[in-house]
């Protein structure tokens, strides 16, 4: 979790509906921190997901497509390679 987060680009743009998921997953990843720093692991876990999720979700709403309805990190991870993206 020290890592720097890289899910917000510094681009002008991109899609509104992308920077709200990215902006969130950025928040949710502060929060996780906070979280963990406290001592609630298993909880900083679940919000680390939820992190991923809203990060990758948003990526996958860049090219301009409607939000992906999967909650399933690895479906989403499919959903970008599948159109030839890795989500950075």
């Amino acid at each position: 979790m020290q890592a720097q987060a890289r899910y917000v680009h510094q681009r002008s743009s991109v899609r509104p509906a992308t920077g709200a998921c990215w902006r969130q997953a950025r928040s949710d990843h502060e929060l996780a921190e906070l979280i963990l720093s406290n001592g609630f692991h298993g909880q900083a876990c679940f919000r680390t997901t939820l992190t991923a999720e809203k990060a990758l979700k948003g990526a996958n709403l860049e090219p301009g497509g409607e939000p992906p309805q999967a909650q399933v990190l690895g479906q989403l991870v499919k959903m970008l390679a599948a159109e030839g993206r890795d989500g950075t």
